[in-house]
């Protein structure tokens, strides 16, 4: 039951780090290098955690006691890039251009298409 809890906040979690960050590239002040690293510190840790919590999720008891074999399931893994993969990637890309040029090329055409 809380496990299932926790699973229905993780979205809200990832979205107040995408909100830091778009507060972050908008404050306007110097301190932001101090405010850019306790945020990759605030994003690390909770990336961390909701990784944790997917894996306690996705345990399974009766292979765990059968052997050390570790096995993943697409649901997990499609979990783990939703919530820890995108959202690290992004904001490395915000930190490294040339990484968010490799990572949204394929973005131009689809935008163009689209009129943007």
């Amino acid at each position: 039951m809380a496990l299932r809890r926790l699973a229905r906040r993780n979205p809200w979690t990832v979205a107040a780090g995408r909100w830091m960050a778009m507060l972050l590239a908008s404050y306007p002040f110097q301190p932001q290098g101090t405010l850019r690293g306790i945020f990759a510190i605030v994003l690390v840790a909770t990336v961390v955690s909701i990784v944790m919590v997917l894996l306690q999720m996705d345990r399974h008891d009766v292979l765990s006691e059968i052997g050390p074999r570790v096995t993943v399931s697409w649901p997990l893994m499609r979990n783990i890039v939703t919530f820890a993969v995108i959202p690290v990637l992004a904001f490395l890309s915000t930190e490294i251009p040339t990484l968010q040029q490799i990572l949204f090329v394929w973005l131009a055409p689809l935008m163009r298409a689209f009129g943007g």
